[in-house]
């Protein structure tokens, strides 16, 4: 059977030029290719593939390649603009889709196993230098059975592209293993906050992990307390370790920030809580020597975001917002994003407080979730509506913008390849430099699915 990967067969972005010009770019030129650029591939120059130039035991089948460009006469080289499209016709055919830009082929690719009806398959996302982690906490090890919403993760590497080296899964019922990750470096972290201890419920906890050299294997797990703690609700981690849990729902003081980090082959730890603050860890980041923690209520999202500073011998609080509505937040070096309902603020740190220098609305009417996701990277604001039309159908886009002074502007669009009817691209973003990560937890027959994508800027 010939089918295209019910994924993304290659999510490619740029934030520097318009669409029209994709295909006509010229060298240094940004190359911007989005889904409908693949449409029709089938139809483009087919290449096969000798299977003994392709070993690929796994897969098998037959394979070709299809191009839309071919080199110049006499050069080996595709020219800017290039779109090919590697095809593995088998039972379980799947789709690589690469583009050449600036002479750089690119791979893209994501290949979820074991995700089931209704897993939410891209919830979370986060994408480092080299490792990506996918969260699905509605997933069920059970397909035949009633939802138990286990949850499981899925570990990708980047090696030719991005390709899946390792899964994780929860362990009972309701777990909701993968409700929030974070990657970076060699470090990770995976929130459970649906964990029940004996006797308890939903005490929630985190499970911090660290890679091998061959895996990630989990190195320490911290866990709450009381009913209904929900820790794991929000995770972060740094590079160099230091891990950020949010514990939003512990009544006796509610909330709790847990901050812990290696030091001299030891974990540590150190609560931090603020009596003035409701749902205290209902969002978290980390970003050099500060921390952002959201006290937002888990049902209106109503509240504050404040920011911790390292000062050396330990994390005091630096700021405190005013109160609003958030759904999401996300903090990079003096950087804070904050989406709302229909806009996202943007905070700067000018060497004494966290100013808002930028309130970016919705471009098109209200009402798509405009904000569910946000992610800085650079210059470059990345903002998920996972309810916006595209060709009438309400599949969801993430918006491309880039900062010029205070003030951002938008650049381009992002659409899923698949585009489904509310497949809710854009519930989930992350971003390392130019790889960029995005949620589309409705897509794949309600499985969910995740699109990696190259940002080409130059």
């Amino acid at each position: 059977m010939l089918r295209r990967l019910a994924l993304f067969a290659g999510l490619l972005a740029a934030c520097s030029a318009p669409a029209e010009s994709s295909t006509t770019s010229a060298v240094r030129d940004p190359f911007i290719a989005f889904g409908p650029d693949f449409e029709g591939f089938q139809a483009w120059e087919r290449m096969p593939i000798p299977a003994a130039e392709l070993d690929d035991p796994v897969h098998g089948g037959n394979r070709a390649i299809y191009v839309n460009k071919r080199p110049a006469k006499g050069s080996t080289q595709f020219p800017v603009g290039t779109i090919i499209v590697k095809q593995m016709e088998s039972a379980g055919g799947q789709t690589f889709a690469m583009v050449n830009s600036n002479f750089d082929t690119k791979i893209y690719t994501a290949t979820p196993v074991e995700i089931f009806a209704n897993a939410q398959f891209g919830f979370s996302t986060s994408i480092s230098n080299r490792f990506a982690f996918v969260g699905a906490p509605y997933n069920d090890d059970y397909p035949g059975g009633v939802t138990q919403s286990v949850g499981s993760v899925s570990v990708y590497e980047k090696k030719r592209g991005w390709e899946l080296v390792q899964s994780l899964e929860g362990v009972v019922t309701n777990d909701l293993f993968g409700w929030d990750v974070d990657v970076a470096g060699y470090y990770a972290v995976i929130g459970v906050p649906g964990d029940d201890h004996p006797g308890g419920t939903n005490q929630g906890l985190a499970r911090i992990l660290e890679y091998n050299g061959t895996s990630f294997s989990t190195q320490i797990m911290t866990q709450g307390t009381d009913n209904l703690d929900q820790c794991g609700h929000s995770v972060a981690i740094s590079e160099r370790g230091v891990a950020v849990i949010g514990i939003p729902g512990d009544t006796s003081t509610e909330g709790v920030v847990r901050i812990m980090e290696k030091i001299n082959a030891v974990w540590v730890n150190e609560d931090i809580e603020n009596p003035s603050a409701v749902n205290y860890g209902s969002h978290v980041d980390i970003s050099g020597n500060k921390i952002l923690a959201g006290a937002f209520d888990l049902g209106t999202n109503i509240g504050k975001f404040y920011v911790l500073a390292d000062n050396g011998t330990s994390w005091v609080q630096e700021f405190e917002s005013t109160e609003f509505l958030a759904k999401s937040l996300d903090l990079e070096g003096d950087l804070i994003a904050v989406g709302r309902t229909d806009d996202v603020l943007v905070f700067k740190f000018n060497g004494t407080t966290w100013v808002q220098i930028a309130d970016i609305n919705d471009p098109n009417i209200g009402g798509n979730f405009f904000g569910a996701a946000v992610k800085i990277s650079g210059d470059y604001l990345f903002i998920g509506a996972p309810a916006t039309l595209v060709a009438g159908q309400d599949q969801g886009v993430v918006y491309c913008y880039k900062r010029n002074g205070s003030s951002y502007v938008m650049q381009s669009t992002i659409q899923s390849v698949l585009g489904e009817d509310q497949g809710k691209f854009g519930t989930a973003i992350d971003a390392y430099y130019n790889d960029i990560l995005i949620g589309a937890v409705m897509e794949n027959t309600d499985k969910g699915t995740v699109g990696f994508g190259i940002i080409h800027t130059e």
